[in-house]
């Protein structure tokens, strides 16, 4: 995970240097234990968060049913640590590095999404979908009613950070 992380982290970088804004790449926080590598098959799934505001994840390799089930308690801890519970926030999903996964795994995974949004009270403003292949676009695209939620497909993470930094004020979540 740490490797996972610190290449991410190196993939930003490298894609433009990252000013000073209140959304960046930079100000993640990767919690060890929101981070998940599966023992089987190496499928991976990698959280960060800028607290109460963001949300970020990059899932790898092929995910099955399985690893859905063991991800519940992982993004339990992501929204309750992230301080999402009962708030609006950015997520980016970086989708560059997922491998075929299953149309019904995809199904299961957005079931979970619903019941943890619903659960905790809490929903995305605007989810930026990175480096997603037509397939995953499309599957994506299947589930934006159900889980109601406004998808903006971008080549790159950098420019998912770019968009929402620059997003209305009305986007983003609300301040305290």
């Amino acid at each position: 995970i740490e490797e996972a992380v610190r290449i991410l982290r190196q993939r930003a970088q490298k894609k433009g240097s990252v000013k000073e804004n209140r959304l960046s790449y930079d100000h993640l926080e990767f919690a060890p234990q929101w981070q998940y590598t599966s023992p089987e098959i190496g499928c991976h799934y990698a959280n960060g968060v800028i607290r109460q505001k963001l949300w970020f994840s990059c899932p790898s390799g092929n995910a099955t049913g399985e690893d859905i089930s063991r991800l519940e308690p992982i993004l339990e801890r992501v929204i309750t640590e992230g301080g999402f519970e009962g708030k609006e926030y950015v997520r980016i999903i970086d989708y560059s590095q997922i491998a075929k996964t299953s149309f019904s795994t995809r199904e299961q995974y957005a079931g979970l999404i619903k019941k943890l949004n619903r659960r905790f009270n809490c929903q995305p403003a605007m989810t930026y979908i990175c480096g997603a292949n037509p397939f995953v676009k499309a599957s994506l695209l299947v589930f934006t009613k159900f889980l109601n939620q406004n998808f903006i497909f971008l080549d790159s993470v950098s420019q998912a950070f770019e968009a929402a930094e620059e997003a209305d004020d009305s986007a983003l979540p609300q301040k305290e």
